[in-house]
């Protein structure tokens, strides 16, 4: 996976709205019960009392001098306190080296944005190698050609190449897309050296351990396949859950990872996307849940392809993502899948809108009721959408994308919008509060992109 796309060049808004917020509990101290002293009964004289030692008073907390300067500092480059996560100093360091890095030109200011993403992975960060990769980190414009891609990133040389197509024409993309190729930045960053890994009797290999195997152990060793769809999956769906709030590339991908948030939790997709052992955690997720490795090879061969039909071939035997997630979702939760408003939405977006992939599914029959197959079903559905949408609204990714923030999913799509004022349309983010069981939204927020393009690359 990474091994193969690291000799690749790889190829899109406000970090989201809403930070967590910390609910102390209420102040349960009691106050002191203190019984009156009764009254001596003994005829014997009582010595006067003693006066209790006063104590000193208790010094008011000083303040962490480090916090302070930290929060002063995120103030100056738009962020809340809150987005640091607790994480002063390590802030404080990823100042100084975008500040100290002359390769980041004009963009220094937008990589300010992914530091919440670093501090939530603090535990992958080794301090030595991220400080020294963020100051050897340059941002270019160039002419990626009519076939090239919107942004490329280069782990060899730590670089990010930008389409002057895209920061010309598409402004309300253009900062996405950096962001995506800084996800990549952080993943190869995290992940460190890029090494086979191998799987025997429930330990994880490297190809040094694998030299101290007998050689029947060497042949019953499996070896992880790459998982590419994770690679750029992982970058595009971490795009959307800490800054776009919704998906521009990589569909299919962003789909099976937000299926498997669903089933597996936030921590798993985070250490499959940034850990140096995704292939080991994916190729675990599938043999543990009961898959073959037959049909573990068949799973990744499959996603691959559909993540980048150009690089991979069409694999010999298919096996349908809605399968291997029904599957997954059958070994955690058990049955109910089907009745799961949730899991479906999911898989409709994996699906699309009138694609025939699902034809392929062995629950195809069944897929052919809930997903998008016509594009008046999904008419219908964005009608009830948009009733909470401002008037002329105009949504540019159908269907709109899920994904989780805080816990919550939520759905969201490239769109315009018509001005009141002006009477302009205006290209921005819409995100969807939607409540899956009633299928109807509950409200929604739009984001300018455009002035979010004139604030960081105007």
């Amino acid at each position: 996976m990474k091994r193969i796309i690291a000799a690749i060049l790889i190829s899109l808004m406000l970090l989201s709205m809403a930070s967590a917020c910390t609910h102390r509990p209420a102040d349960n101290g009691e106050a002191a019960n203190t019984a009156a002293p009764t009254q001596n009964q003994t005829a014997e004289p009582t010595e006067a009392p003693t006066e209790a030692p006063t104590e000193a008073p208790t010094p008011a907390p000083t303040e962490d001098p480090a916090a302070a300067e930290a929060v002063r500092m995120a103030a100056e480059h738009g962020l809340a306190a809150d987005d640091l996560r607790g994480e002063y100093a390590l802030f404080i360091r990823f100042c100084e080296a975008v500040e100290g890095n002359e390769g980041l030109d004009e963009y220094g200011e937008f990589v300010y944005r992914i530091f919440p993403v670093i501090a939530d992975n603090a535990d992958l960060v080794d301090e030595e190698r991220l400080f020294s990769r963020l100051s050897r980190l340059s941002i270019t414009v160039e002419d990626l050609g009519e076939d090239g891609n919107a942004g490329e990133f280069d782990p060899s040389d730590v670089s990010i190449l930008l389409d002057k197509r895209t920061t010309d024409r598409d402004h309300y993309r253009a900062p996405s897309t950096l962001f995506h190729e800084l996800m990549h930045f952080l993943d190869y960053t995290f992940a460190g050296e890029m090494i086979p890994i191998y799987l025997l009797d429930g330990r994880r290999l490297t190809p040094a351990d694998t030299a101290e195997l007998s050689p029947e152990d060497f042949e019953r060793k499996l070896c992880c396949e790459d998982t590419s769809f994770v690679t750029e999956g992982g970058a595009e769906l971490y795009t959307c859950k800490y800054y776009s709030g919704t998906v521009g590339s990589y569909h299919k991908d962003c789909g099976f990872l937000t299926g498997l948030e669903y089933l597996y939790g936030e921590d798993t997709v985070r250490r499959l996307f940034f850990g140096w052992d995704s292939d080991a955690i994916f190729a675990e997720l599938l043999l543990d849940a009961g898959f073959s490795e037959e049909e573990y090879v068949s799973a990744c061969e499959t996603l691959n392809w559909f993540s980048r039909p150009s690089v991979y071939d069409e694999p010999e035997t298919f096996f349908a993502p809605e399968d291997i997630l029904i599957r997954l979702y059958e070994y955690k939760l058990g049955g109910g899948w089907r009745e799961d408003a949730r899991f479906i939405y999911i898989l409709k977006c994996l699906d699309g809108i009138e694609l025939p992939d699902y034809l392929r599914s062995e629950h195809a029959e069944f897929l052919s009721t809930v997903l998008f197959t016509t594009w008046g079903k999904y008419d219908r559905f964005e009608k009830e959408l948009l009733a909470c949408a401002p008037e002329g609204t105009s949504l540019m990714i159908k269907p709109p994308v899920p994904f989780f923030r805080g816990g919550e999913l939520y759905i969201g799509s490239y769109a315009t919008i018509t001005d009141g004022e002006t009477g302009k349309d205006v290209s921005g983010v819409l995100i969807f509060d939607f409540d899956f069981d009633q299928n109807k939204p509950l409200s929604c927020e739009f984001t300018n992109t455009e002035e979010v393009f004139e604030r960081y690359f105007g």
